[in-house]
């Protein structure tokens, strides 16, 4: 399997060729790196969900990244908040590493410029988190410097319409982020094993409920835009408090947070399983690229498997004129039945051999005795009318001749 496939790339298309001439071993530097900064990321939302979770079920409410971390103060939870300050500043830097080096092979073209910028704006966002770790250590507060920041730019000339720009930019992030959920394209990218190739759920669900916050926090920043009020923005705990606002808002931030355990170990596993298109091994296999073959492989056998227990099914020929329609439809529905019925295998079920009903010689309980053909009569009258009383007699001397019949429908 080539790399391009494992990526769900065309053979043939800009970023494959792109990979074709790369050595991974000139990139393999930059693993390291990916893994401490999706880790450091992980532990931010497992701490901020959980943190916030746990207020929750004790009567409070969700907390935001600051006060989340504040809560982690003294103790071990200090040791937490260096963590958390150390994998953020990997993670800014892995952005920053990526988008420079290029090693997802993007290109210099609109799509992949843009694509690059948007790492490194991911990665200055967590890099102010890491920051805000550090502030947290050093005794200070940080949470309302980005808020002030934010109430500069939106007094200064032209300041609402970046700021708008800025909202709708971010809106788009949580978009991406469904959408990437919806399509499971992450998939492409996370290297296969039972572990990734069974949580999917977990992981979809984590990563749909990132492009809720992303979305919330983006149309929060629009909102203060139009406003011009710096107060109406803010990250994670602002749009807690938005949602816990809403109908049912309680229960709708409990789901939020489970949303984001989920997304943390989606950041988990993608510290340990995921595929950097230039550092990776070129007979690496995807999760998406084991499912696509999983799927491939199966449908033939379906098909074959439905022809063989279609040539075992018999259908006696009918031999009565006056039943034949109705055997004709049983039989077709028969052919429905073991049509659909073809894709489920029977290994357990028993197998039933028999021979052709004329040879049968001892019944074994199997199928019912044989019966005495008998010569139909024929009419000895000439035809009449369809309502004629001769009608009548034809049917009574043909059943005259049939000694079960007339000694029970007559006798």
């Amino acid at each position: 399997m080539t790399l391009a496939d494992s990526l769900s790339l065309k053979p043939d298309s800009r970023r494959a060729r792109r990979l074709e001439d790369v050595n991974p071993e000139d990139f393999a530097w930059s693993i390291p790196i990916m893994r401490a900064g999706y880790a450091g990321r992980g532990l931010v939302y497992l701490v901020v969900a959980g943190v916030s979770l746990w207020s929750i079920l004790h009567g409070g409410q969700a907390e935001g990244t600051s006060e989340a971390m504040q809560s982690l103060q003294g103790g071990w939870g200090t040791a937490v908040i260096v963590l958390i300050a150390l994998g953020m500043f990997a993670y800014a830097v892995w952005r920053l590493v990526d988008s420079i080096w290029d090693l997802e092979a993007y290109g210099r073209g609109a799509k992949g410029l843009i694509a690059r910028a948007g790492m490194l704006v991911t990665g200055a966002a967590h890099f102010g988190i890491g920051g805000l770790a550090v502030t947290l250590l050093v005794g200070r507060s940080g949470g309302s410097s980005g808020r002030q920041m934010l109430d500069t730019v939106l007094q200064s000339p032209g300041g609402q319409l970046a700021v708008g720009i800025a909202g709708l930019l971010t809106l788009g992030a949580g978009g991406y982020y469904l959408h990437k959920a919806y399509k499971e394209e992450y998939r492409n990218h996370l290297r296969a094993n039972r572990f990734t190739t069974h949580m999917n759920g977990a992981l979809k669900a984590g990563l749909a409920a990132q492009g809720v916050v992303i979305g919330i926090i983006g149309m929060l920043i629009c909102y203060a835009a139009l406003q011009a009020n710096a107060s109406e923005a803010g990250g994670l705990g602002s749009a807690f408090d938005w949602l816990q606002g809403q109908v049912y808002g309680r229960v709708l931030v409990g789901l939020l947070c489970l949303g984001l355990l989920g997304f943390a170990l989606f950041c988990f596993v993608n510290a340990g399983y995921r595929i950097i298109p230039k550092a990776a091994d070129r007979g690496i296999e995807s999760v998406g690229a084991r499912l696509r073959a999983w799927r491939i492989d199966r449908i033939p056998y379906a098909r074959n498997y439905a022809v063989n227990v279609g040539e075992y099914v018999v259908i006696p020929e009918a031999e009565d004129a006056e039943t034949l329609r109705d055997q004709i439809g049983i039989a077709l529905g028969i052919i429905r039945i073991f049509s659909v019925l073809a894709a489920v295998r029977f290994d357990d079920h028993p197998v039933f051999e028999t021979d052709e009903v004329g040879n049968v010689e001892i019944v074994d309980d199997l199928l019912p005795p044989p019966t005495r053909a008998t010569q139909p009569t024929c009419a000895e009258n000439g035809p009449q009318a369809a309502l004629g009383v001769r009608r009548i007699c034809s049917h009574l001397t043909g059943a005259a001749q049939q000694p079960g019949l007339a000694s029970e429908g007559f006798g």
